[in-house]
Order: C-alpha cells, then structure tokens, then sequence
C-alpha cells in the first residue's frame, strides 16, 4: 500500500514554573526550545537541489517493503520499514550542505504561550506544529507544555478556595479584631473576627478565592491558630500568672469543662 499520510515529527514535552498569581488572572509566558526546524537553504528536501532527490528504487517510494516466505503450504507476507531509505520513500543524491541531508536544522526558539485563569500544577497546555519537523520533510510534532504552579508566601489552594492560618493573639480572639492583609485580586483582604473565637475554629469569606471556570470565584477560609509569644518577658509572666484565675480552668472545673467541649463539639 502507497504512503497516504506525511511522516510526522517527534513532539516536545517541557515543564515551566509560573507565578502563583497566574492561578487568579491568567497571562502569557515563555519557554526556551531546541527544536528541529525546516532547513531553509535546501527548503526540507535534504538534497542540494530537486535532482538531487530521487525515489527509492528498492520501495519504489513506498517507505515500505513487503518479504514473502513459503511456510509449509502456507505463503507468509510480512512488511516492515524500508532499509534502504528508513521509510522515507526517497534517497538523496548529493545532500545538502546545511543539513548534511536531513532537511532540517536544529535550533533554539523562545514560544510565547497563554495560562488561562485557574491553572493547576499539571495541567498541559498543547501547541500543534510546535514540535520537532521529521526528516526531509514532514508534519511537525506539537509542543506540550506542564505548568508547575509555584507556591504562594501563605495560600494553599484547593480547587478554586484558597486556604490560610492567622496567627492571632488570646485577647482578639477574645474580644474580636478587623485585620486587613494584600490580596491576589488587588483588593485587601478584610477578616473580621468575631468576639469569643475560638483557635481552630475557621472563617469563610465567600467569592474571593481563585476563578473557578463557571464566572464565578471561590471562597477563602481561614483557620484561626492561637498565637504564642516566643520569648515572653518575665513582666508578662508575671501578669498571667495573676489572671490565671479568671482565664484558666481550675482542678475542679476541668471534667465540666471536658464535657462542655464534647457537647459543643457534637452538637
């Protein structure tokens, strides 16, 4: 059977980093490639000119030869890769000094490519054609390139929510706090904690996480963790030792107190 389909080039796989601000926004990027490109001087055919080109006489151009044996009172036929011209149909007479009759000639290139909104470590963005061109011609493979995300200074991320730890102190858990931190979108980011908080316990802020593909955002949470002074001075010691009576669980209290806190916890 005649060739019916191009010879096509190997494709590029090729793993980038991106800013993690990509995830919320999008925007374009740039990778560095060696890739095999068509040979400009003898235009992809590897031969110094057109006569210098000419049709395997082994396959007849076929790219293919087919063997018969006799097996028994059987008639075997098998077929496999030309091993005159390694299937490309045609063999050059006089190459063409560029490519020494490769028809092509390997090259850096930088490709500037688009991140859609919402992109995850391990997602592939592919570009056809972008790959290695084949040997004296041919379609050229595509080019896949594996977005790694890089980490945020403080969100972790799950799907389109955006999750954080804030680090407050005993009293504002106590008696409430507004804090304002930067945020991806350019806007700040206002966390109210409300009166008697509890270290564990989280807050919601809905529709200021990561676009989640549908026109809409996701959410961002946030896990409230009691702060502890590294090195507190002896004068702080020695006022919480004073108020451990109103602030701390005496012997007597400390079974209600389990209990309170299954019940709470459970209810």
């Amino acid at each position: 059977s005649s060739r019916t389909r191009q010879s096509r080039g190997r494709s590029i796989l090729v793993r980038k980093k991106i800013p993690f601000q990509m995830a919320f926004e999008g925007g374009s990027e740039e990778v560095s490639v060696d890739t095999y490109l068509t040979c400009e001087i003898c235009s992809g055919r590897g031969g110094a000119t057109n006569d210098d080109v000419e049709i395997c006489s082994t396959c007849r151009g076929q790219g293919q030869v087919t063997q018969t044996r006799q097996v028994g009172p059987f008639v075997q036929q098998t077929s496999g890769i030309c091993p005159s011209c390694q299937g490309r149909g045609k063999t050059i007479i006089n190459p063409c000094k560029e490519c020494r009759g490769d028809g092509r000639i390997k090259k850096k290139q930088t490709i500037r490519f688009n991140v859609p909104e919402g992109v995850d470590t391990g997602m592939r963005l592919r570009m056809r054609g972008k790959g290695h061109v084949p040997k004296q011609g041919g379609v050229a493979g595509d080019l896949e390139i594996e977005l790694i995300l890089d980490n945020h200074p403080w969100f972790e991320r799950d799907g389109a929510e955006l999750l954080m730890s804030l680090p407050v102190g005993f009293p504002d858990l106590m008696l409430g706090k507004k804090v304002k931190i930067q945020h991806l979108d350019g806007n700040p980011l206002v966390i109210k904690i409300p009166p008697n908080s509890l270290a564990g316990h989280t807050l919601n802020i809905s529709g200021r996480g990561l676009p989640n593909g549908r026109g809409r955002r996701g959410d961002v949470i946030i896990l409230l963790k009691l702060h502890m002074p590294k090195k507190p001075s002896r004068s702080l010691k020695s006022q919480l030792e004073s108020l451990k009576s109103d602030l701390g669980i005496s012997d007597e209290d400390l079974e209600n107190a389990i209990l309170d806190e299954a019940k709470d916890r459970r209810s």
